[in-house]
């Protein structure tokens, strides 16, 4: 391996200064911080109130402010660096002395300083009392980290956009409530993406998470004493609940208000949110939210009780008015600026899920779940500036999206619309650590987990990096199968094989099944449209996640893509889950699969599951896959196949592949005609995964893309070649041929086509055929003909006569899955014309020359007529 793709090597960090002018940039630092200390003191007066000595408690603020002066990017939580600085007394000594000579400059180059995730990771080991090994460190360790990407900003920015846009709608095409619902699969980023802008809006955060078994803590940590508030209300009618509600959150919003007032006098904005937000994450750990904001939720809870018994309100409107004017104090509070039509304050709801269960039958007094009531006293604070977030993995749009009819009347006025969802999770956020070193990027490197773990959900980074001893595989496995849940079990290899093959749901019977498949098995959502009718979701490529899928479906005497994918894919469309116009399609991508695995076997025998070691995702030489691909009496045929146009001294096609490979693990969309060019190809090696083509892509259903070089050759788009994927199902199939040009442009590199012609029966099924097409003269100078190095293959049938992977106990199920033929195509003797005439005798469909033929006696007719 080339020692420069370790990209877990320490990187040059871009945040250090240049110091072309050394003391002129240690000035302008040291006055930085000098300023930054003094704006700190400012608004808290009982800090730094020596200026040459530094207290212990001061310590913890200033390597803050200098890891935020270094990375600016960065947030780092004060608390973190109070419990670092505890445990790492001689840093004490330094800052000490840093600060009695107010020269803090050498501190940023002489490595006297932590890096922002050494604080965060200590502060999570400390805080738990548990080893960095610890599975439940994980996300923790990766929340104390500096935010990457700009998603936080965005939801922000989006949120905002949605109150502006109120002015332009007519009252009745305005919102109802400002709510929206964080939709999204586990591992992308929805609590830090909220967490992260709580660090630039006021924010209220509560954490509705069940109880877990014991020896599992997710994190964030739920807040148990919240969620207990809204399971002891469950039973109450709508009327009790939407009273309790009002009561809570206008209780809520005086005791914040007071605590502002005490702790963060002459704050405001961005500086409140991340002193509230500091402030309610004190003393935080895996298992149990922070002391504040615990006592600030048992207080409020409490309060609540006393004021339902004291005050005993019988209607909303009894409430209504204390819960805006506590609502519009707080508002005031934190952000006066009244000219500003952002938002104000965030209120997210993480697990929220539970609010949406179903209701039971009851009598008439108790028709909606606790968010549908919550929604309709949220509805009461319309005009104020606060945003009201729900973040879940459930898609269920029932339960995020009541119909009108569970709100009443006034709703025609105030607005009947909701905020559309949100579900542009980040993606792809540490793949930079691959494309700095790109150059050198070798597929043995591709398939390395250092490598993998660089693209997908951020999830699979963090873990990598809080426990680079465990195994990432073992992981994800357990993710995707909802952690072996039997009764989940068929939705699992279902999400398994959409992972890996591509599946496309129809749009009229899948709901149900999508929400299933994003809430537990990792499938991801891409959009729900405004009427919240249907919900587009999909495997987007991530190596770790192939990888899991291929271990998942070879376990627990699965028999892997080869049987299970063929099974599992002809019962989803018997059920009408999966979408029926790419049949074909689907059957090729699901054959190609199946073949690649058959070679795996066959090149390395029985696949032993590795620690952090890719059994699926890793390359193979094209011939073995061809060889796996197609029956063994083909074999000969296409490993001597020639050209198409057979120009001679083009060679055969084994001997133009013999040191070539695919590397592929799964199957990913490709957007446009441009991502099936070289240079297209070449970056689907990088990340090992085959290409569908648009719709509507001419010539190309599917695109595997081929290294045409040794294993430690580096990636390239020179290096790179294809093997084109043409898939057909209907019965006029004549003519086929594919254009090499699209993918691979270079007239004299060599490049495979297949066409598969699923739709053949009769005499004309189960045989493979090499194109052939002469040679035709043309205006172009350069002598290579685009078909000299094309090596076209045409194979007739869906059967184990033809492909390897299809045997006597799956065939019916690949039928199954392309679907019924014409009458005539699955007649059994259709070979027989005698037994067709017979057939056609009983007109399943009539014929005009037939018909023509027995009433030729109008065309005597005609002709008499005519005559005279």
């Amino acid at each position: 391996m080339n020692p420069a793709m370790d990209i877990d090597s320490t990187p040059v960090d871009d945040s250090q200064p240049d110091l072309h002018n050394p003391d002129e940039e240690a000035t302008n630092f040291n006055l930085n911080i000098q300023s930054a200390i003094k704006n700190y003191k400012s608004t808290h007066p009982r800090t730094f109130m020596f200026p040459r000595l530094l207290l212990a408690d001061d310590a913890g603020i200033l390597l803050r402010i200098l890891l935020e002066s270094i990375h600016e990017e960065c947030r780092v939580r004060q608390y973190h660096c109070q419990g670092y600085i505890k445990d790492h007394p001689l840093l004490h000594n330094t800052l000490y002395e840093a600060y009695a000579s107010q020269a803090f400059a050498y501190l940023r180059v002489d490595g006297q300083l932590p890096s922002v995730d050494e604080v965060a990771g200590c502060a999570s080991i400390t805080a738990s009392g548990i080893s960095p090994s610890n599975s439940n460190s994980t996300i923790q360790t990766a929340f104390q980290r500096g935010y990457r990407g700009n998603t936080a900003k965005l939801f922000i920015r989006t949120l905002n956009k949605e109150r502006e846009m109120r002015h332009k709608k007519t009252a009745a095409q305005a919102p109802y409530n400002w709510t929206i619902s964080v939709v999204q699969s586990s591992g992308m980023g929805k609590s830090r993406m909220v967490e992260e802008a709580g660090n630039s809006v006021f924010t209220i955060p509560f954490n509705l998470r069940e109880d877990m078994e014991e020896g599992k803590n997710p994190y964030p940590p739920s807040d148990a004493n919240m969620r207990q508030f809204f399971i002891d209300r469950q039973g109450k009618t709508d009327l009790q609940q939407q009273i309790k509600y009002a009561v809570f959150l206008g209780i809520l919003f005086t005791r914040v208000s007071q605590l502002v007032k005490e702790k963060f006098r002459g704050l405001a904005k961005e500086k409140l949110a991340r002193a509230w937000a500091d402030y309610l994450g004190e003393g935080q750990t895996v298992t149990e939210v922070g002391s504040n904001r615990q006592t600030l939720y048992e207080d409020t809870i409490q309060d609540v009780k006393d004021e339902i018994v004291r005050n005993k309100p019988q209607k909303l409107e009894d409430v209504e008015g204390s819960l805006k004017k506590s609502c519009g104090d707080l508002l005031e509070l934190v952000d006066s600026d009244q000219s500003d039509d952002s938002n104000a304050c965030f209120v997210y709801f993480d697990e929220a899920h539970s609010l949406t269960e179903t209701v039971p039958d009851s009598d008439g007094g108790h028709k909606r779940n606790p968010f549908h009531n919550l929604g309709t006293v949220l509805s009461k604070l319309v005009n104020h500036r606060i945003f009201f977030i729900f973040l879940s993995t459930n898609s269920r749009i029932e339960g995020f999206d009541p119909p009108a009819t569970h709100y009443p009347s006034e709703r025609v006025t105030l607005g009947s619309q909701l905020v559309p969802p949100f579900t542009e999770l980040p993606f792809d956020i540490y793949d930079e650590k691959v494309l700095k070193r790109i150059e050198s990027l070798t597929l043995t490197e591709a398939s390395s987990v250092k490598v993998m773990v660089s693209f997908g959900r951020p999830l699979w980074y963090a873990d990598r990096k809080a426990h680079p001893k465990g195994d990432v595989f073992d992981f994800a496995v357990d993710k995707l199968a909802a952690n072996g849940v039997v009764e989940r079990k068929s939705d699992a290899l279902l999400a398994a094989l959409g992972v890996r093959v591509g599946v496309s749901f129809d749009e009229t019977n899948s709901y149900s099944i999508q929400s299933k498949l994003v809430e537990s098995h990792l499938r991801v959502v891409y959009s729900i449209p405004e009427d919240r009718t249907y919900i587009h979701t999909g495997s987007p490529s991530e190596p770790v996640l192939a990888e899991a899928a291929g271990r998942f479906l070879s376990t627990q005497n699965l028999g892997g893509v080869v049987l299970e994918g063929p099974r599992q894919l002809s019962n989803a469309l018997t059920q009408g889950f999966l979408a029926r116009g790419e049949r074909g399609e689907l059957v090729g991508r699901l054959l190609v699969t199946a073949a690649h695995d058959i070679a795996l076997e066959n090149l390395y025998g029985e696949l032993k599951l590795t620690h952090n070691k890719a059994c699926y995702h890793r390359p193979i030489p094209v011939l073995e896959f061809l060889r796996a691909l197609f029956a063994q009496q083909h074999h000969s045929k296409i490993m001597g196949a020639a050209c198409v146009t057979r120009e001679p001294g083009t060679g055969s096609l084994a001997a133009a592949f013999s040191e070539s490979y695919v590397f592929f693990s799964h199957f990913a969309r490709a957007e446009d005609a441009e991502m099936l060019s070289a240079f297209g190809l070449a970056t689907a090696l990088v990340r090992g995964m085959a290409l569908q083509a648009k719709e509507g892509q001419i010539s190309i259903d599917a695109v595997i893309p081929i290294h045409m070089a040794s294993l430690d050759i580096p990636i390239s788009p020179q290096t790179t070649s294809a093997i084109n994927l043409q898939f057909k199902n209907g019965k006029d199939s004549s003519n086929c041929h594919v254009n090499r040009l699209i993918t691979v442009p270079g007239r004299k590199t060599p490049v495979i086509s297949i066409i598969f012609d699923f739709g053949v029966k009769g005499k004309r099924a189960d045989y493979v055929e090499i194109s052939h097409h002469n040679r035709t003269a043309t205006r172009n100078a350069n002598p290579t003909h685009q078909d000299d190095y094309h090596y076209e293959i045409v194979a007739r049938g869906c059967s184990p006569a033809v492909y390897g992977p299809i045997t006597d106990e799956t065939k019916f199920q690949y039928r199954a899955i392309l679907g019924a033929g014409t009458v005539l195509e699955d007649f059994a003797r259709c070979d027989d014309s005698e037994n067709v005439e017979a057939l056609r005798a009983l007109k399943p469909a009539f014929s005009g020359k037939r018909e023509r033929e027995r009433y030729k006696q109008w065309e005597s007719a005609s002709n008499d007529i005519r005559a005279t």
